[in-house]
């Protein structure tokens, strides 16, 4: 029984899977387009339903395509392009709509930053430059402009985390229902 390994990418015009065998060899891939949603001058995002509904199409086209079955994906590895910001609320709803890497509508909150904490002490804790797209200015431009959603935020993830977090949630339901036997 070979030992399949799943890939899953997460761009920002599109997701993409490849599933291979032990030797390396692609037995099956799939590809879709989101789009990218530009509301206001400056913004960049994605609905982050479609980033679950895109996974759970790809991964049944791959296994169909592959002619295996899926008890023998021993591996799924989740990767996405950085900086990206899917909120959730307590349930792992997502709040709004996800921030990809292009979304630059947080300029006063890096300007705010820069002021009150200073870049150089931002890179010493988060390792990470100050621009206007990480996840903090994200966060503080929520909490500014849309209160009411922000109250709601349970966890501010990556498009990774929140798949592998839907994948978890997935292998729970499955594990955890009862088993009738005759």
């Amino acid at each position: 029984m070979p030992d399949y390994l799943l890939g899953i990418d997460f761009g920002t015009g599109g997701t993409k899977a490849s599933l291979i065998d032990p030797n390396g060899n692609e037995l099956g891939y799939a590809f879709r387009e989101y789009p990218i949603l530009t509301p206001n001058p400056g913004w960049s995002e994605h609905n982050p339903d479609l980033y679950w509904e895109y996974t759970c199409e790809m991964i049944g086209e791959i296994i169909k395509k592959a002619s295996i079955d899926s008890k023998d994906i021993k591996g799924i590895a989740v990767s996405s392009a950085l900086p990206s910001l899917v909120m959730v609320d307590a349930k792992g709803v997502p709040v709004e709509n996800a921030y990809n890497l292009m979304d630059r509508r947080a300029t006063k909150e890096v300007e705010y930053l820069k002021e009150t904490i200073g870049e150089d002490r931002i890179f010493e804790i988060t390792k990470n430059r100050l621009d206007d797209h990480p996840i903090i200015v994200n966060l503080l431009w929520e909490k500014k402009n849309r209160p009411e959603s922000f109250k709601k935020i349970n966890k501010a993830l990556t498009i990774d985390s929140f798949i592998n977090m839907k994948l978890q949630e997935s292998m729970q339901r499955i594990y955890l229902q009862p088993r009738f036997t005759g």
